[in-house]
């Protein structure tokens, strides 16, 4: 997998792929201006990056490509970024402060940094998309967030607005209702073209697309996997395997009694 040092158009890629060329300290006319690279190997190009040019905009964008494993090799840091979507439905993501992050990483810890940069910028936290109920309940978070979205729109809206506007449900059963799209397309070219006629359910979108993937579903449903298949079950198929995973959670989101 290429690291992100390769992708913030700091270094060019020199003939024979053993070196690299940094494009500032040609600028600025440096002595040294190439980086070994030998083998593809990228940790001389990231011990330069963070040695000779910490404070600009390559440094930024390295941060911000890497937000969302906010631990950096033997350099740890956190980092607080912005992420939204524009008029447009457009990702904009933007990285508001980098802190050193030493220590241990426990949950106390990283709350306890994340909320000192959230004061230095004056961001209040029910501003924030920060999650930290137990384990247990973290299932249910997704889709109660949904459906708080869905709540504010409509408690924000005034009388003559709903009153022109779509009522949620049926403007759900119209979404409900549609093909399905395929795995490969892109949500946010979806909601562009149908803003206008699920208004609602498109604001409720927008904020619920606007934060980065994490990494802790994917890992709920890997350890699911591990439940579901050992070696005395192997003989599951994928499909069934796929119906049993979404069952496991699905059903206690919408508190199925057994």
């Amino acid at each position: 997998m290429t690291s992100n040092v390769w992708k913030i158009g700091l270094y060019k890629k020199l003939e024979g792929g053993q070196e690299a060329e940094c494009i500032l300290c040609k600028d600025k006319n440096e002595k040294k201006t190439t980086i070994s690279t030998k083998n593809w190997a990228s940790s001389g190009l990231l011990f330069h990056l963070k040695t000779k040019h910490k404070g600009t905009k390559f440094y930024e964008e390295f941060v911000r490509l890497e937000s969302d494993a906010p631990i950096f090799g033997v350099d740890p840091r956190t980092a607080i970024s912005a992420h939204g979507i524009s008029k447009n439905w457009e990702k904009r993501s933007f990285v508001l402060s980098v802190s050193a992050f030493p220590g241990s990483h426990t949950g106390d810890r990283i709350n306890e940094v994340v909320r000192g940069l959230l004061k230095s910028w004056d961001i209040p936290l029910s501003k924030t998309h920060i999650d930290q109920s137990p384990s247990a309940k973290r299932q249910r978070s997704c889709a109660a967030f949904l459906f708080d979205a869905f709540e504010e729109i409509m408690s924000s809206t005034s009388a003559a607005q709903q009153h022109s506007q779509p009522d949620l449900r049926s403007e759900f059963m119209d979404y409900a209702a549609r093909p399905r799209e395929p795995l490969i397309a892109n949500p946010l070219e979806f909601w562009r073209s149908a803003e206008k006629e699920l208004p609602l359910m498109s604001q409720a979108a927008r904020r619920f697309l606007s934060p980065p993937c994490t990494s802790v579903l994917s890992e709920q449903i890997f350890s699911s996997a591990r439940d579901l298949f050992h070696y005395r079950r192997m003989r599951t198929g994928p499909k069934k395997a796929e119906m049993i995973l979404f069952l496991q959670r699905a059903l206690p989101i919408i508190n199925y009694k057994y």
